[in-house]
């Protein structure tokens, strides 16, 4: 792509962090969608890296990172990232809280994670942030299908599917549909 071959190598030569670190997060997010989930996770340890030591800046990249970590598998890398934030702002605290709830989700603790993202959810429509909200929707919807209620993973997934029709993101409205597909198979 385009941004591969031009943006990023150049923002990478002017070297400053408040172009470097956005073209990274994008650089993430598009390897991502091209199921390159090696370059996405470097993109993602490359931002860590330079933002160690600045945890303030660190919140601005946790819904990205949560979003490819979650998506590659890549547990250490959110990790890595939420031991080094620092929640000053409300919305790096709702960050923050939707990060840890991916992490308990790629640990495998459902539980944890349906909670998390309960109360990332409800920060998110607070704040309000309507995708971070439908995603903390979504993602408790598939936690709760994980652990056998399906029917309250068909409650969640709906409010998510609303949030996601009101945003016209039709990824989203399919990736939903398709988890309320499962619930509903596994209820009826």
């Amino acid at each position: 792509s385009a941004f591969e071959s031009e943006t990023l190598p150049r923002a990478l030569e002017i070297g400053d962090d408040q172009v470097v670190v956005p073209a990274l997060r994008v650089g993430a997010l598009g390897r991502l969608s091209r199921h390159d989930r090696d370059g996405a996770i470097r993109a993602i340890e490359e931002l860590d890296a330079r933002t160690v030591g600045r945890p303030g800046s660190r919140g601005w990249l946790l819904d990205e990172a949560a979003h490819v970590c979650r998506d590659a598998g890549a547990a250490g890398a959110l990790r890595s990232l939420l031991e080094g934030h620092g929640p000053y702002l409300l919305r790096h605290r709702n960050s923050a809280l939707g990060a840890t709830a991916v992490l308990a989700e790629l640990d495998g603790d459902d539980d944890a994670a349906v909670e998390r993202y309960a109360k990332a959810a409800e920060a998110w429509a607070a704040f309000p942030h309507v995708l971070q909200h439908g995603l903390s929707l979504l993602g408790a919807s598939r936690c709760l299908l994980e652990l056998g209620r399906s029917s309250e993973a068909g409650e969640q997934g709906r409010a998510a599917r609303e949030v996601f029709v009101r945003l016209g993101a039709a990824p989203l409205v399919s990736e939903t549909d398709s988890l309320l597909e499962r619930a509903t198979a596994l209820s009826g």
